[in-house]
């Protein structure tokens, strides 16, 4: 079985022109903008150290949990919901922000310290409000298609 793990380079030459989502972009981006958009950030931090295979593998995971998430809210009952309605995001922000954690943060420190750039905090945000848009245009889509 394939692990990764940390290291202390990252595994191409250094370059400025990088740029990269820090632990506050993956926390923003994940509770308002939802699993996709925090593993697309994710992933896309992969492909700036030169592992293409985590990328795929980050934005795959944040697909299917963006699916698993909609089967979820389109058969819990409404009462139940509202009684959880806070704990939904908390959790997979929570999931996420260990995973950032355990595979990124030490190499996100080391680059930064190395002269590599943050990206802007108003790029997670439209990214994250994009995300949210797509994401309540599709449920709605789903529940108008299947519920009506």
């Amino acid at each position: 079985m394939s692990h990764l793990h940390l290291i202390q380079k990252p595994s191409r030459i250094i370059s400025t022109e990088e740029k990269l989502y820090t632990e506050n972009s993956i926390l923003i981006s994940s509770f308002i903008g939802g699993p996709l958009v925090a593993c697309y950030l994710l992933s896309k931090n992969f492909e700036a150290f030169g592992q293409k295979n985590w990328a795929d593998k980050a934005f795959t995971i944040g697909v299917f949990g963006t699916l698993i998430l909609f089967g979820f809210l389109l058969f819990v009952p409404e009462d139940i919901l509202s009684k959880i309605n806070f704990f939904i995001p908390l959790s997979y922000t929570v999931v996420i922000f260990a995973f950032f954690r355990i595979y990124q943060q030490k190499n996100i420190v080391i680059s930064l310290n190395n002269h590599w750039e943050k990206h802007s905090i108003w790029k997670v945000i439209g990214l994250s409000v994009l995300s949210l848009t797509l994401t309540f245009l599709f449920f709605w889509l789903c529940t108008f298609c299947f519920f009506e």
